[in-house]
């Protein structure tokens, strides 16, 4: 069992390393041959985070997959083993198993809505950062500081809204 694990995390590792460098290349490719107009509709911010964050969130994304499917092939020959020793009992432990997933689902819903919110609340807390430290002398020559702020302020609480939501929401599912 060890060794099928080694196997599997090194198999899983080449694969990560290679998606997450064909995703910055492609993307980078894409980026520099775009039309001028078509970039220029594009924040600078956007396109850095989408090179970084987006692409490592997939990667982790893949990971996770990857990660679940050996978990499942595993599970798999644990359950056939289990159905030859006792098919009852193992019966019996499906059955609570799946009716603890049947109840959990409404959760399950709504951690990946909170998600959502939350990673659209990251992603336009970085982008305002960027842009808010990049245009630092444009908003000092025109004396726009308490705007940013009050923008930046806002963003933030939002961001943390989401935060707490997503950790209330996991604090209900924990036994």
């Amino acid at each position: 069992n060890a060794g099928l694990k080694v196997v599997i995390q090194h198999f899983d590792q080449r694969l990560q390393h290679t998606l997450t460098e064909k995703l910055k290349t492609d993307f980078l490719g894409l980026v520099t041959h775009c039309q001028w107009t078509y970039f220029l509709q594009f924040k600078q911010s956007e396109l850095h985070h989408t090179l970084t964050r987006n692409i490592s969130q997939i990667n982790y994304g893949f990971y996770l997959v990857v990660s679940m499917t050996s978990s499942v092939i595993i599970t798999f020959i644990y359950m056939v083993l289990a159905f030859k020793i006792s098919a009852f009992i193992t019966v019996i432990t499906c059955t609570c198993g799946l009716l603890l997933v049947y109840g959990l689902r409404h959760k399950v819903r709504q951690a990946e809505i909170i998600g959502d919110k939350q990673f659209s609340s990251n992603r336009e807390f970085h982008s305002v950062t960027s842009e808010h430290i990049q245009n630092m002398k444009l908003v000092k020559s025109f004396g726009l500081e308490d705007k940013h702020l009050a923008h930046f302020s806002k963003i933030i609480k939002e961001m943390m809204h989401h935060q707490l939501e997503h950790h209330k929401n996991g604090l209900v599912t924990r036994f």
